[in-house]
């Protein structure tokens, strides 16, 4: 563990150790690269804002480096910046944790980490070693010729992928392949027969014989005859698709709200953004609905936060049922939601925001675990106009909001676009 905090390393340590860990510590980057040599870990957890360098930087070493390439890294970050995430995934880290994080959620990632890890000591093992029989190997792999097709497969790729040995010999690796990938796969191929790549690893996509689809991190080499040619290329197969699905997972995130599945602030902006520039291109087009919820404080303090989470979720199944799928709904934080109309006209948005009033009366004050609760909604109305910012646009529904506040709650109010001469 790499993290210059000695209370969060004590306190991980601590619920590590819980989990069956043992824990080395580090609390800077040199002290990690020392400790690799002495320690030979399974799995690296690595804080990016370390005093003597760069998180980054780190990562950079430990993969460029052959005895400690394949030790995966999963990296601790007070931020969760979507391009950040890109930039670690792409520099080699095997997951991303964002500060603060649940210890449950801190040991299912190391334990999948430390998964990968062990396939990959075995892949190398094998390899380095060459005493692993090809039949009995735990690791995928398979012979294949000039052609591309298979000659010889091991039981670990035949279990990898669902199919029997004998579907397999003589059939095309692109034959499994998915139909997106094919392309790839045959130039890589190509390229080692024609002695232009020596070495390939890439991740792609195959096809399972009960047609769902399996990420596999693909290492392959072309096997040398006696007379300085290829004669077959050996390939190792090693199935991410848990690390895949934790990426996605990772992605939504940077730009929707975990309790309701909503965009978050940070994605709604990308698409305020987004019309905003439409409507600055091709004209007035759209309006902007703000709604607060009445009486949310009042949930919260007599029910408790539980009570108050209920509320969130029914108050986003709600707005998702009132307004179209082409409407774009996000919760901003706390009870405030919007929803921006990019089709709808100030009077069509009128209609929705009275809908919305409508629904959220109806519904969200029965929700479960919120009986006799009075929760209602103040719906603020601004219609996007090309001589408008999208932050002013968003300004003028807040205002508007309040002003359905101050009017006794529970109704909408609409933002006017002075007519211009």
């Amino acid at each position: 563990m790499v993290e210059d905090s000695e209370t969060l390393r004590f306190s991980t340590r601590l619920v590590l150790e819980a989990e069956g860990w043992e824990v080395a510590e580090a609390a800077t980057a040199a002290e990690c690269l020392w400790a690799m040599d002495s320690v030979d870990p399974d799995v690296v957890l690595l804080d990016l804002g370390l005093p003597d360098a760069d998180g980054f930087s780190v990562l950079a070493h430990l993969k460029s480096v052959e005895s400690t390439s394949w030790v995966p890294v999963v990296v601790l970050s007070g931020r969760s910046d979507r391009a950040e995430v890109s930039r670690l995934l792409l520099a080699g880290a095997q997951d991303y944790l964002v500060k603060p994080f649940l210890s449950g959620e801190l040991h299912a990632r190391l334990v999948a980490a430390r998964r990968v890890a062990l396939q990959h000591r075995r892949l190398a093992e094998s390899e380095r070693r060459g005493r692993v029989g090809f039949d009995s190997a735990p690791v995928a792999m398979a012979e294949v010729d000039l052609d591309g097709r298979y000659l010889k497969v091991n039981g670990a790729l035949c279990e990898l992928f669902g199919y029997r040995n004998d579907d397999l010999v003589g059939a095309s690796v692109c034959s499994i392949c998915h139909p997106d990938d094919v392309e790839a796969i045959s130039d890589s191929i190509r390229a080692m027969v024609a002695g232009d790549v020596n070495l390939l690893r890439v991740e792609r996509r195959f096809m399972h014989a009960d047609g769902r689809a399996v990420w596999v991190a693909v290492s392959a080499a072309p096997v040398m005859g006696d007379r300085g040619r290829v004669s077959h290329l050996l390939m190792h197969y090693l199935d991410i698709t848990d690390r895949k699905r934790v990426e996605r997972q990772l992605e939504h995130l940077v730009d929707h709200d975990p309790l309701t599945g909503l965009l978050n602030r940070r994605g709604f902006e990308a698409e305020l953004d987004r019309h905003t520039a439409h409507v600055s291109r091709y004209g007035p087009a759209g309006a902007l609905l703000v709604i607060d919820l009445d009486h949310f404080k009042e949930v919260n303090d007599t029910l408790g936060h539980h009570a108050g989470d209920e509320v969130i979720v029914s108050a986003a199944d709600c707005l998702r049922a009132t307004v179209r799928h082409t409407d774009v709904v996000a919760r901003l934080g706390g009870d405030e939601f919007a929803v921006i109309l990019p089709h709808a006209s100030c009077d069509a948005a009128e209609v929705v925001a009275a809908k919305v009033v409508r629904a959220l009366r109806d519904h969200v004050t029965d929700s479960p675990g919120t009986p006799g609760s009075r929760v209602t909604g103040s719906v603020g109305v601004a219609p996007f106009d090309s001589e408008l910012t999208g932050e002013e646009v968003v300004m003028n529904a807040d205002r508007s909001m309040y002003e359905a506040k101050q009017r006794g709650r529970d109704c909408f109010v609409t933002h006017r676009v002075p007519d211009r001469a």
